[in-house]
């Protein structure tokens, strides 16, 4: 597959992220980023992650 977006190298201390909200939304979007080789830090106010997610 080609990536059509483009791709900015930078040091790895700069690849820095927040992610505010540990919902299903918020989860999936820091593992995403994580992947990706950024370095995440995801913030929540609630003392369970995704405690609203229902299966």
């Amino acid at each position: 597959m080609t990536d059509h977006h483009p791709t900015h190298h930078r040091d790895a201390r700069q690849r820095r992220v927040i992610v505010i909200g540990a919902g299903m939304a918020g989860l999936a979007t820091a593992l995403r980023l994580h992947r990706d080789g950024w370095d995440v830090l995801v913030v929540e106010r609630a003392r369970l992650a995704a405690a609203a997610a229902t299966w």
